[in-house]
């Protein structure tokens, strides 16, 4: 009796402080992004119940005598993982601290510390289930009908969201491309072949619902595709079709799967490499064995290099590490990449020449540069007459001034006073580049500043710097005025009223979660870790492409458009199932060298 009555308090104060600790934590969490009490309670009661659960769980794993997650910590690079990588969650989610500023300095340090903390323990007990629980790698015979069961939700999803906002919906960009299509007067200021992809479909019928559809059934095939591939070694059916139906009713999704622009298609080619790389990591190499898989290795390619002009840097890094990876292989691996590489520069080459398409405009390039100078001439920062004279002569220094937006280069770039000539025309790039370098060697800490701001819709949860009408994330309609009397024409109009309010709804009230590439950023990262750790580093294959686009859009972001990274949202589910997954050390049978 005396025994049961000692393990009841034992439980009751275990209990007692886990309540006060996950407390303690949701509220240093909260107050590291913002204001605790000008918080809802129901934000405050979820991320308290959050916390609650995670402790509670973290607790009794450690009461169980289970020492597992024990072992798991003590792992030097788990460690050096959780601490490291929960610093930059850390930063990532911190607020302005305006918050704080009226508080005694321990405040200040328990949220700090406290937040930190918490952070810490969530990555290392996330990462200790992902780690655990593992579905091993088994031979599951498959039909390809599978691919369309997958992809059939979202078929039916995005389909409703295309006749609520019918013919689809359109912005400055689409409608570029639309005109190009019409006039055959092409500009590679936005890849040229998503041009001819709308210019061929409208041949069937010539309405934006065409290509809206066309993209629903190419992404909803890609998505499929991918299920189907996990299906095959052996993955939860349950988890698969959770994925599909996720997928499916995702408001991004729905919307952006019906955006007639080339970043959509482009987001989809980087999830078809990554599913195709998956299947050669799965099969240690033997998945290129086939010409048929050969074959799809090289249109999964194409689709990067075709969609976007940062495509084929990622494609050559990928192609660089599969030879290194797999060079036994490297045969089946060159050869569809050389008939890839060749269409792609006879395309862009002879043939542009020969159709008289117009090059991109190069002072595209410039846009980090441009904000760091501009940063420097806005903060007075050092810089010296040459210098001055130099850009000067580009733009007056008035102009910089009075143009720079720190997440926005637009105004800089298409200001009526720059004068790009004096870079490309009159003189020599490097003279540009050479100035610009020199100045950011003089003023690091302002460069630094200008290209976090500028860059930090790719790595802050937060939004910190800017008001959020500078942000483009979705629209519904298709953008008025333009020279093609397109409108918006819903064929089920409360639908439409629904989604509207529905995708309104995540915008001003699920914003940090829902519409924050950095958030798919933070859980493909983690995912991939423990992919390694799992399945040794070749599993890191399977995240390259999408790893490799937020690299480049890192480096040359121009504004603060969700669509650039909108591959973070397709991608970061089918990284968990590849945590999940466990490779077998075993041979590899025929029937896993299917489609």
């Amino acid at each position: 009796m005396g025994r049961e009555v000692g393990k009841q308090l034992k439980e009751f104060r275990v209990m007692i402080w886990t309540i006060g600790l996950s407390f303690l934590g949701s509220v240093a969490m909260i107050s590291l992004y913002q204001s605790y009490l000008a918080t809802s309670w129901v934000v405050q009661g979820l991320v308290w119940l959050v916390m609650f659960g995670m402790c509670y769980s973290f607790s009794r794993h450690l009461r169980s005598g289970r020492k597992g997650i024990l072992r798991w910590f003590r792992d030097r690079i788990n460690v050096l993982f959780v601490f490291g990588y929960s610093f930059l969650l850390w930063l990532s989610m911190r607020g302005t601290m305006e918050h704080l500023h009226d508080n005694a300095w321990y405040v200040t340090a328990f949220v700090y510390v406290g937040s930190y903390l918490s952070l810490c323990l969530t990555v290392w007990y996330v990462g200790y289930l992902l780690t655990k629980h593992s579905y091993p790698s088994i031979t599951r015979r498959s039909s390809y009908r599978w691919i369309w069961w997958y992809a059939l939700p979202m078929i039916l999803s995005w389909g409703l969201y295309l006749l609520a906002f019918y013919p689809g919906i359109m912005g400055s960009d689409s409608h570029s491309h639309w005109e190009q299509a019409h006039t055959h007067e092409y500009s590679n200021w936005h890849p040229v072949l998503y041009t001819w992809f709308i210019e061929w479909l409208l041949k069937l019928f010539h309405s934006p619902a065409t290509v809206a559809f066309a993209q629903i059934i190419l992404l909803a095939t890609i998505v499929g595709y991918g299920l189907y591939s996990f299906r095959k070694v052996g993955m939860e059916k349950r988890l698969l079709w959770f994925v599909s139906l996720f997928l499916a009713l995702l408001p991004i999704n729905g919307l952006y799967s019906i955006l007639l622009l080339k970043d959509v298609l482009y987001s989809g080619s980087i999830l078809f490499v990554t599913i195709v790389l998956f299947n050669i990591v799965a099969t240690r190499g033997k998945w290129l064995t086939s010409v048929g898989h050969q074959f799809i290795f090289g249109l999964s390619m194409f689709g990067m290099v075709a969609f976007r002009h940062n495509g084929v840097y990622i494609v050559y890094v990928v192609l660089f590490l599969l030879c290194v990876c797999y060079y036994k292989y490297m045969i089946r691996i060159l050869l569809p990449m050389a008939v890839v590489l060749f269409l792609f520069y006879y395309i862009s080459g002879p043939v542009y020449e020969e159709i008289g398409v117009s090059e991109k405009n190069p002072n595209e390039k410039l846009g980090i540069p441009q904000q760091q100078i501009a940063n420097v001439l806005v903060q007075n920062g050092k810089i010296t007459d040459e210098q001055k004279a130099y850009i000067h002569d580009i733009m007056p220094i008035e102009k910089w001034k009075e143009y720079y937006n720190p997440t926005y280069t637009d105004p800089i770039k298409f200001a009526k006073s720059y004068n790009s000539d004096v870079i490309f025309e009159e003189g020599d790039p490097s003279t540009f580049y050479k100035t610009w370098l020199s100045i950011v060697a003089e003023n690091p800490y302002l460069a630094t500043e200008a290209f976090l701001k500028q860059t930090s819709l790719v790595w802050q949860m937060h939004q910190r710097y800017t008001d959020r009408h500078e942000y483009y994330n979705f629209r519904t309609t298709i953008q008025q005025p333009n020279d093609h009397g397109l409108q918006t024409e819903p064929k089920l109009n409360g639908l439409n009223g629904f989604l509207t309010k529905v995708a309104a709804f995540t915008e001003h009230h699920m914003w940090p979660v829902v519409w924050r590439p950095a958030v798919y950023a933070a859980i493909l990262l983690l995912s991939l870790f423990i992919a390694i750790r799992k399945n040794g580093w070749k599993a890191g294959l399977v995240g390259l492409p999408v790893l490799l686009n937020i690299g480049t859009i890192l480096a040359g972001i121009p504004a603060q458009h969700f669509r650039y990274l909108y591959a973070n949202v397709l991608i970061f589910l089918f990284l968990i199932l590849l945590a999940l997954w466990k490779q077998e050390n075993k041979p590899i049978q025929k029937k896993e060298l299917e489609l």
